[in-house]
């Protein structure tokens, strides 16, 4: 058990390091981005699979559709358009049934304030109650929580989730 244990470890550190290469993309413009600064499809189809392991083994995201993480079908590898099309289903918010799974979160929220855009974190608290979208959230170094509709900002990558 305990061999078991630091392999899944030992994996943890490797996928943390391998993210660092290429930072962890967390929307559309940062996979874009990301892929046009490589030039063959071998190391595009690299850096998708090492944002992907990370995403399933690190961060442990759990879609309803395993397949996400999956590099081919039917024994056919899949193309870097499909590969991300796959890692885009990842960046969508959760449905209303998986609120749950985002209460508790650490988040990273940007903000303009006097015409500067700043980086604030927090904690999402829980949901207001008789709405689907809002969100109860405390800021560190705030002593107000406030009620937001934070899909929107997930949606245009104003709001990250941090570890």
């Amino acid at each position: 058990m305990l061999r078991l244990q630091e392999k899944k470890v030992r994996q943890k550190e490797s996928l943390t390091k391998a993210i660092m290469n290429f930072g962890l993309w967390q929307n559309e413009k940062h996979v874009k981005d990301g892929l046009a600064k490589l030039k063959s499809k071998a190391s595009k189809l690299h850096a998708l699979k090492v944002q992907l392991d990370f995403r399933h083994k690190v961060l442990e995201q759990c879609p309803a559709d395993k397949t996400i993480f999956h590099l081919s079908k039917n024994r056919v590898k899949l193309s870097v358009e499909e590969v991300c099309s796959n890692l885009f289903k990842l960046f969508l918010p959760p449905s209303t049934e998986d609120q749950e799974g985002l209460i508790g979160r650490r988040i990273k929220h940007k903000w303009n304030v006097d015409g500067s855009e700043q980086w604030y974190f927090g904690t999402i608290l829980d949901v207001v109650p008789g709405t689907d979208d809002w969100y109860n959230v405390q800021y560190d170094n705030e002593d107000q929580v406030l009620s937001l509709n934070l899909l929107l900002d997930i949606e245009q990558g104003d709001l990250e989730f941090v570890a």
